[in-house]
């Protein structure tokens, strides 16, 4: 309830390559808060250029993120993909 359904199937761009994390089949929703969700069909793959795509079981995915921590630096940041 209340979320926004996207019309663009981009889950993520990349930092500064022009690639993208995509989604053919399933639809990306965005809640009060910003957090992506995605509702997966049976038809739903994940793409990326330079990964194997990924089909995703039916189901609610909170597309999260991943962050990595320099424990030199004492900071954390996005992993880079």
């Amino acid at each position: 309830k209340g979320m926004k359904l996207l019309k663009s199937n981009i889950i993520k761009l990349g930092t500064g390559t022009g690639n993208a994390h995509t989604m053919n089949g399933g639809k990306l929703y965005l809640d009060r808060q910003d957090n992506m969700f995605i509702i997966a069909d049976k038809n739903t793959v994940l793409k990326h250029q330079e990964h194997k795509q990924i089909r995703l079981p039916e189901g609610k995915y909170l597309v999260e993120i991943v962050k990595e921590y320099d424990h030199f630096l004492e900071e954390s940041r996005e992993v880079i993909d």
